[in-house]
């Protein structure tokens, strides 16, 4: 809308659309990954997993970063390159390679949900998919996130999701024993279950 751009498609890849399995193989997939992205945005996801464990022989992940960088180089104006991940290991990831600190040079920090807010996004998940918390639920969801939303590793919304699939599957085993039980509410020691790691 802008006008920075011919069109407004947005192309998401990550790690396993771009590198290969031998040499050479990785610039011909991400040349032709680009290729197909130009005129709008490039999305490469967990960006990081491109640079490699301590670029370790037999990583074409190298690869696709040269071909990245030249293709980004040659199509300035005709492609938006958008590399997203978490901050630590991004930060690793773009001091990995001078091309890569030159041409990313703004970062978008998105902090972690609130309590709140992730109870929300909790909600919604569940009545999307047919299943309603139970306020006791919610309750016991409030302490665990509050106590670990602040770790390296956790993953915001992808977390409530991970917390409403082991409820279900908690679930389910309770309607197998009794068929007789209510298909929509998911219970508190259900959630509890996935919380105390039972």
């Amino acid at each position: 809308a802008a006008g920075i751009l011919e069109n407004g498609e947005f192309h998401e890849v990550d790690r396993s659309k771009l590198v290969g399995k031998y040499v050479g193989h990785s610039e011909a997939q991400t040349t032709e990954i680009m290729a197909k992205a130009l005129g709008g945005v490039l999305f490469i996801d967990e960006a990081y997993s491109l640079a490699g464990a301590e670029r370790s022989s037999g990583d074409f992940g190298k690869e696709a970063i040269d071909t990245l960088l030249k293709f980004m180089e040659d199509n300035r104006d005709r492609i938006v390159v958008i590399v997203a991940g978490y901050p630590n290991e991004m930060r690793r990831f773009i001091a990995s390679n001078p091309g890569l600190q030159s041409r990313f040079t703004k970062t978008i920090d998105f902090p972690a949900y609130a309590t709140e807010e992730l109870i929300a996004i909790m909600g919604v998940m569940a009545s999307t998919t047919g299943y309603e918390m139970p306020e006791d639920a919610v309750a016991k969801l409030k302490p665990w996130i509050e106590g670990n939303r602040k770790s390296d590793s956790w993953g915001n919304a992808r977390s409530m999701r991970t917390i409403l699939e082991a409820a279900r599957e908690a679930q389910a085993v309770r309607i197998s024993r009794d068929p007789a039980a209510d298909l929509h509410a998911v219970l508190r020691q259900e959630v509890e279950h996935f919380l105390l790691g039972d």
